[in-house]
C-alpha cells in the first residue's frame, strides 16, 4: 500500500514537471516568434537610418517648390505632410533603439 502511494506521489510530480516545462517552452516559443517578426518588419521597411529620411525630406521638398510654382497655400500644406512624415519616422526609429538604452517610462 505504501509503495503504491510512493508510487502515485511520484507519477504525480513527474506528470507536473513535464507538463510546467512544455509550458514553458510554449511561452518562450511564442516569445520568440513575436521576436522574429518584429524583425522581420523591421527589414522591409524602406527607410532604414535618419540620413535616408533626410535626404528624402530635401527631395520631395525640391520637388514641391518645382512643381508647385503657382501656389503658395498648397506648395506649403505638401512641405508640412512632408516634414510631419520625416519627423515621424525619425521618432520611429528613436524609438526602437532607445528601449535599449532607457528602462521604460512609469506614467
Amino acid at each position: 500500500m505504501e509503495l503504491l502511494v510512493a508510487l502515485l506521489v511520484v507519477g504525480i510530480l513527474l506528470y507536473v514537471m513535464i507538463a510546467s516545462r512544455k509550458s514553458g517552452l510554449d511561452t518562450a516559443e511564442s516569445h520568440l516568434d513575436r521576436v522574429q517578426d518584429e524583425k522581420a518588419a523591421w527589414e522591409d521597411e524602406r527607410f532604414v537610418s535618419y540620413g535616408q529620411v533626410q535626404q528624402t525630406r530635401e527631395e520631395l521638398n525640391t520637388a514641391i517648390d518645382s512643381s508647385f510654382t503657382g501656389n503658395e497655400e498648397h506648395r506649403s500644406l505638401l512641405k508640412e505632410i512632408v516634414n510631419e512624415w520625416a519627423n515621424l519616422r525619425v521618432k520611429t526609429f528613436e524609438e526602437r533603439r532607445s528601449w535599449v538604452r532607457s528602462p521604460k517610462k512609469e506614467e
